[in-house]
């Protein structure tokens, strides 16, 4: 399926994944570079991301108080490698994909996500950069390699996260996985799982780490390679910015339109 075929198609679909962001990152840095920068989960406006955890301290130990305590040391030492992992080593891209649930004309498509034009492509003044998802995936893991640990997966929104507080940081600890077998095992609630606010942002997450990483980085840029299917301008994206997005899209091979609204009806003509 071509990039107008998924646009035009009433059915949701996964081929294909946008990255909303303003003119001046997507025309100075992302489309000449072909590269996109992939954040620390402090770097997200989501307050369940962006806060530490607090882990408590308990033991699953029986014996003495000595043994006791050293479970209990135990137990913070991998609640602090954890969030070593989580909060510092990994590194996410934030797409949005369609919406599973279809509510009446295109609205459910990743492209015409007006919310997302209006926070992310600066009041429709930016863009929307679409990716082909199993290129962008293939391309990615190529260089991430065998070194990394590489997750992909749709956000789950709610509210109610009893489960995570039982399962990640209510005491005492199963010392008996290590601080990595902790986080891939509880990943759905590390890096997966958002506050039910965020739900209209329909986001799809690409997640890695490596045991290398330097967990005071707060970002990493990434090639895109050949992954790139088109780019859509907003609303009111700058006509004098208009040639500089045709002449990059051109380089790179692919389509440039703009998405218009009638009566809250989105739709899109060809820019050239």
């Amino acid at each position: 399926m071509n990039l107008i075929d998924w646009m035009d198609d009433p059915i949701p679909r996964e081929q294909m994944l946008c990255h909303y962001t303003d003119y001046c990152a997507a025309l100075n840095h992302i489309l000449p570079e072909r590269a996109l920068k992939f954040s620390s989960l402090r770097k997200t406006h989501d307050p369940l991301e962006f806060e530490d955890f607090s882990y408590g301290a308990g033991s699953v130990a029986a014996g003495d108080r000595a043994v006791v305590l050293e479970s209990m040391d135990r137990g913070l030492q991998l609640g602090t490698e954890e969030q070593q992992i989580v909060k510092g080593k990994a590194k996410i891209g934030c797409f949005t994909i369609d919406a599973t649930d279809i509510s009446g004309e295109l609205h459910h498509k990743a492209c015409y996500r007006c919310r997302m034009w209006s926070q992310y492509a600066k009041a429709h003044t930016g863009v929307c950069l679409v990716f082909d998802r199993n290129r962008l995936i293939s391309v990615l893991r190529g260089q991430v390699g065998d070194a990394y640990t590489f997750l992909q997966q749709r956000i789950f929104y709610s509210n109610d996260l009893g489960e995570l507080q039982r399962r990640v940081f209510i005491q005492p600890k199963d010392t008996v996985y290590t601080a990595k077998e902790r986080v891939l095992k509880n990943a759905d609630w590390y890096f997966f799982t958002k506050l039910a606010d965020f739900r209209d942002e329909n986001e799809l997450r690409i997640c890695y780490w490596r045991e290398a990483t330097d967990a005071d980085s707060d970002c990493e840029i990434l090639s895109v390679g050949d992954a790139l299917a088109g780019v859509l301008l907003g609303n009111s994206f700058p006509q004098e910015y208009r040639p500089t997005a045709i002449n990059e899209a051109r380089k790179l091979g692919v389509p440039v339109l703009q998405i218009l609204w009638l009566h809250g009806t989105p739709f899109w003509v060809e820019v050239t």
